[in-house]
């Protein structure tokens, strides 16, 4: 091949798409991507329960209580943000 430059049709171009990890908001219980009122009940479930779970305690305080649950069922309903 002669020196200088070559057209781009002798080149293998491999284009490779990675797609980033979700990031799941707090509180989304079933880990679809969105809060839902379904995120609030497997909340009030666990705290029913007696359960522990990071995810479901919303208001940092250690425990899954029915608090946790209803914060979940506002944020869906769009009236507060955590």
């Amino acid at each position: 091949m002669p020196p200088g430059p070559q057209p781009v049709s002798n080149f293998a171009i491999h284009i490779k798409t990675v797609t980033p990890p979700s990031i799941t908001p707090r509180g989304d219980m079933n880990h679809d991507g969105i809060i839902t009122p379904a995120d609030a009940v497997i909340a009030l479930t666990i705290a029913a329960s007696g359960g522990e779970n990071c995810d479901a305690d919303i208001d940092g305080d250690g425990k899954v209580t029915s608090l946790d649950g209803l914060m979940i069922l506002q944020v869906a309903a769009d009236n507060i943000v955590i």
